[in-house]
């Protein structure tokens, strides 16, 4: 029985484990198969073994013939030769030499006796009588007779299928050779005989190993007949469906180990069985979910298979759509209908393994849908496509959702190329691999030329370090987004501000390179550089201000205070800053006069003026004032306290009122003189010396009155204008002195006037005039306070102070002299060391001569001793020659 193996072409696709089965199933049909041959192998051996033995029996047999021949035709011509031995052998003997010693009816035997000259002399063939014996024997008998000739004996020699037999006969009296006797035997009978006996042995023992071969055969394929019929009814089973059919054998025999893998693989069929349909239930729900529906092409008939799901895709019932190929192909868009042709060519003539197309398909509306057909080809033995199976998925909504992505991905590129922060992406080593147009706006860098240039070549060289460790930072993506500030290098060779932040590209931190944005904050850096100059020059300004600021903020939390504000109170900064606003309030009560208290900050309207009297850590009088800054809802976001210093002004304002007050005073004191003698003039009659006595005091009056007019002029003009009206020059200091005193009047008969200046005073940087009024002030009041006379001195002096030359005019008188506290007050306004009013005068001339010196950046100094006379030195500053004369 023979086992047959399935064709390539039928053989099933199996799975590793299904095709390992099937291979063991493969390997015991082989191996059945093969023993089949061992009955007729058995005999081959046999025979082959029995011929060969017979072979080498037939060869020691033809052997022991030949020797046997050899030894009876040797005995043969010794017998003859004693026969032959003495008698004659001439021609006329041949007739009764035939018949006393020659055999008649041996026919494989000749004789013949051949003389010396090499004729037959007899032969036991009449017509062989009296011939040559070259004419009868070959060449190797004739050999041999030459040679047994030469030398006599016996030899025996081959002689074709036969043997030669030569005897050298002796003659009767001279005992030397008288001839040569030869027999010829063939023996090809005696050996065809043996072969013959042989081949008979050979063939009837063949025939018996035949025979046994066959019994054996039968006996043998009724045991393999009997199991291979249970492993067949198995097979048939198994084949109908029963899959628990199993052979169920034991043994390690081919037939057993056949229906042992018969049994795996049955298993395993089983089992893949039941996992494809369970594979096949799980296709179907897939299929069913997945929305796919299935065609299956004949492609030799067109015959196709269209599952109710692929009618459905398409809008149509199930008895709608004709089971042909072209049910499909004249759906495709005509747009789409070349793609998909060449698409489907491609895949048949096996340019591609699998057919995949996305088109649009026609609804039976006449809408279209996009669909994804993806099928594969069958191919025969030949390779040619007789089947095709495949799947059509409706992608309407993924092609929306493409559209859609397509949409925004054109908006993002827009928005792109639209933004103003340059938006980057680099590679794993940093380099450039995408910019935006913001690149070029802000750098001037062309796009083309920076893209696969590592990103810190374009960072400012002080910056570089810090750009490396963000990009390896975010090449790691250890951080998420790492930010940062850098200057990117300006094609104009310039620099430029920009805020980075940037992230790693890829899910696993093994860099696949980073994204980020580019942010020019180059304005902002500007505008920060500004503020902070801006902020250093306030709070330099703050710092140096004589007047007190406090900050506050939405919280109501004092957050600054600045130095000024610090002196006017005495409080330390650390006991202010940080603290809330009614803290800094308790202190400022603290520090208040109990009788003017503070008013509450809280209560205070913006912008009114308030008043804080305070009595540590020194009587003052501030005035504050408050401003909250609110946002546009009215809250309160921050707020500024003003205090500033107003006792000196307070004081000026008194004193102000007081020098109104005097200046009305003594304004109207020779007013009123010069209108009540006018008034008496004009009354009454007087004579003419009367009359001139009162035209005198009011001339005295009216000049007075004209001094102190000009005297507040020109104080007023010097405090509104400064040195702007002065005009100065560099000269000589002796010429201006001496015009002074020659201009000055002096009684002589109640003081004198001595002068002891040097030859040669130092040049000054003065405004002549300007000086000479000085001096004619400090004349003036040493003249008008020695009431009792006495000399004036003037005289010269030098001092260098802060490494800077002085030269000094200094006027001395011995007048009624002045106390401590006359002095400290002897250049305010209007002040008077005369109190009674005898002496005449304004109280503006020294404070006059103050206000000219400081704008000549000299000095005055005054001692004095009181009831003994004072000294005023009027110091101006000498003029370096160098400078000068430059």
């Amino acid at each position: 029985m023979r086992v047959t193996r399935p064709s390539p072409r039928h053989r099933p696709a199996t799975a590793p484990r299904e095709r390992s089965s099937y291979l063991d199933f493969e390997a015991s049909a082989r191996m059945i198969n093969r023993s089949a041959w061992f009955p007729i192998l058995f005999w081959v051996i046999a025979v082959a073994c029995a011929g060969y033995i017979l072979h080498w029996q037939y060869r020691s047999a033809r052997n022991l013939l030949g020797t046997q021949a050899s030894v009876a035709l040797e005995r043969e011509l010794h017998q003859l030769d004693n026969a032959l031995w003495g008698r004659p052998n001439g021609m006329d003997e041949a007739a009764r030499f035939r018949q006393l010693f020659l055999p008649m009816e041996d026919k494989s035997s000749h004789y013949f006796i051949v003389d010396r000259i090499g004729r037959v002399a007899a032969a036991d063939q009449a017509n062989a009588q009296a011939k040559a014996a070259a004419d009868l024997f070959d060449e190797t008998a004739l050999a041999a007779l030459k040679q047994l000739d030469g030398q006599g004996g016996t030899l025996i020699a081959a002689d074709g299928e036969g043997l030669l037999g030569l005897q050298a006969l002796r003659a009767v009296n001279t005992r030397q050779p008288g001839g040569i006797l030869v027999i010829q035997r063939n023996l090809s009978t005696e050996r065809a005989r043996l072969a013959y006996h042989y081949l008979s042995a050979l063939v009837s023992f063949a025939l018996l190993a035949l025979i046994a071969s066959t019994l054996l055969f039968l006996v043998m394929m009724r045991g393999v007949n009997r199991r291979l019929g249970q492993v067949t009814k198995a097979i048939s089973r198994f084949a109908q469906g029963d899959g628990s059919a199993r052979a169920d054998m034991v043994g390690h025999d081919p037939i057993a180990r056949l229906a042992g893998a018969f049994d795996n693989m049955a298993n395993r069929i089983g089992q893949e069985r039941s996992n494809l349909a369970e594979s096949e239930e799980r296709l179907k729900f897939a299929l069913h979910g997945s929305n796919a529906g299935i065609w299956d092409w004949r492609i030799d008939s067109g015959h196709t298979y269209y599952s109710p799901r692929w009618k459905s895709l398409l809008g149509y019932g199930e008895r709608e759509v004709l089971a042909h190929s072209e049910e499909w192909l004249k759906r495709v868009h005509p747009d789409d209908l070349p793609r998909v042709m060449a698409q489907l060519n491609a895949h048949m003539t096996g340019g591609s393994d699998f057919f995949e197309s996305e088109h649009r398909l026609r609804r039976k509306g006449d809408d279209y849908i996009w669909a994804l057909e993806r099928g594969v080809v069958l191919r025969d033995e030949r390779g040619k496509p007789y089947r095709m199976v495949g799947a059509l998925t409706d992608i309407t909504a993924r092609k929306e959702i493409e559209s859609a992505l397509l949409r925004s991905e054109e908006a993002y590129r827009s928005v792109v190329n639209a933004v103003t922060q340059v938006i980057f992406r680099c590679d794993g080593e940093g380099r450039l691999t995408f910019l935006n147009p913001a690149w070029s706006d802000l750098t001037g860098n062309p796009i083309d030329s920076s893209l696969a240039r590592p990103l810190t070549d374009f960072v400012a060289a002080e910056d570089r370090s810090q750009a490396t460790w963000l990009i390896e930072a975010a090449n790691r993506g250890e951080h998420g987004t790492v930010a940062g500030e850098l200057r990117l290098t300006t094609q104009d060779g310039g620099t430029r501000w920009f805020s980075l932040h940037a992230r790693s590209l890829g899910a696993d931190r093994a860099s696949s390179g980073i994204a980020g944005l580019l942010t020019d904050i180059d304005p902002l850096k500007k505008a920060q550089d500004a503020l902070t100059r801006s902020n250093k020059e306030r709070n330099t300004i703050l710092d140096l201000s004589p007047d007190g600021y406090v900050f506050i903020d939405r919280d109501r939390q004092v957050v600054y205070v600045n130095p000024a504000f610090l002196a006017m109170t005495g409080l330390a900064d650390v006991r202010i800053v940080g603290k809330p606003l009614d803290e800094l309030e308790g202190f400022l009560q603290a520090l208040s006069d109990p009788a003017k208290p503070l008013p509450h900050f809280v209560d205070t309207a913006d912008d009114v003026e308030y008043l804080v009297h305070l009595a540590n850590p020194a009587k003052s009088i501030l005035k504050w004032l408050i401003r909250h800054i609110r946002d546009e809802n009215g809250q309160l976001q921050a707020g500024v306290i003003f205090f500033r210093d107003v006792t000196a002004q307070m004081e000026i304002d008194r004193m102000k009122s007081e020098f109104l007050s005097t200046a009305a005073h003594e304004l109207r004191t020779p007013m009123a003189s010069i209108y009540g003698f006018a008034e008496l003039l004009l009354a009454r009659e007087f004579d003419a010396a009367t009359q001139r006595d009162l035209i005198q005091r009011i001339h005295r009056q009216t000049k007075n009155l004209t001094n102190l007019v000009n005297e507040l002029l020109d104080l007023a003009r010097i405090e509104a204008r400064g040195s702007k009206t002065f005009k100065f020059k560099d000269q000589a200091l002796a010429p201006a002195v001496m015009n002074t005193l020659g201009t000055f009047y002096v009684p002589h008969e109640t003081h004198s006037l001595e002068v002891e200046l040097e030859p040669d005073l130092a040049s000054v940087h003065i405004d002549t005039d300007k000086f000479q009024q000085a001096m004619v002030n400090v004349l003036g009041n040493a003249l008008k306070y020695s009431p009792s006379g006495g000399t004036i001195l003037v005289s010269s002096a030098h001092k260098v102070e802060n490494g800077r030359a002085f030269v000094g005019i200094s006027i001395q008188d011995q007048g009624i002299g002045m106390t401590d506290e006359q002095m400290a007050h002897m250049f305010d306004r209007f002040y008077r060391a005369d109190t009674s009013g005898a002496i005449p005068g304004t109280g503006l001339g020294m404070c006059l001569v103050k206000e000219i010196m400081a704008i000549f950046n000299g000095q005055v100094t005054v001692t004095s001793e009181f009831g003994h006379g004072t000294e005023v030195t009027l110091w101006l500053p000498v003029v370096d020659p160098t400078i000068s004369k430059g």
